[in-house]
């Protein structure tokens, strides 16, 4: 803890990390929080307030914030790998619901769209399925991005299985 010189510490903070390698600066962590971004800063405090002394005590301390830069490339792989049996799924439906929409020109390839992402989509299921559980044992990963990931996951067995009862 930083704190300046000829003033007594005060420890508001504690260390979460290992120790820093030489060279690199030392993060510390208020209580109870994982996945922040640090911004250090000194406040003052006056010593005795009844006193119209002017002597202040700098305190060094770390207001923090939550960050989603950890987990964008986790969030991002697992939604490229959802779509698409969801895309599968939303043509099928089209397809079934609203017959004849589509001028001729369109038809061919989103059948062949459909047939790709049908063949397809369970194995990127399974995919997102195991990158989700890689993501989940990531300490760095924030909880609501967790919670995402496996909403997608939810959303993409659910697709998985609207596609297995469709008759061939």
């Amino acid at each position: 803890m930083n704190v300046l010189p000829h003033t007594r510490s005060v420890k508001l903070v504690q260390e979460t990390q290992a120790p820093p390698r030489q060279g690199e600066r030392q993060l510390l962590r208020p209580l109870g929080t994982r996945n922040t971004r640090s911004h250090s800063d000194v406040i003052f405090i006056f010593l005795s307030p009844k006193q119209k002394s002017k002597e202040k005590l700098p305190v060094a301390g770390t207001s923090s914030q939550a960050t989603w830069n950890s987990g964008r490339p986790w969030l991002i792989s697992v939604t490229v790998l959802c779509l698409p049996i969801l895309l599968f799924v939303s043509l099928h439906l089209f397809y079934v619901y609203a017959p004849g929409c589509l001028p001729e020109f369109l038809s061919l390839p989103l059948v062949w769209v459909e047939s790709l992402t049908g063949m397809f989509g369970g194995l990127t299921t399974i995919a997102a399925s195991v990158v989700t559980v890689a993501a989940t044992f990531q300490r760095r990963v924030s909880v609501n991005v967790k919670v995402i990931l496996w909403s997608f996951i939810a959303l993409s067995v659910l697709a998985c299985w609207y596609g297995s009862y469709i008759p061939t």
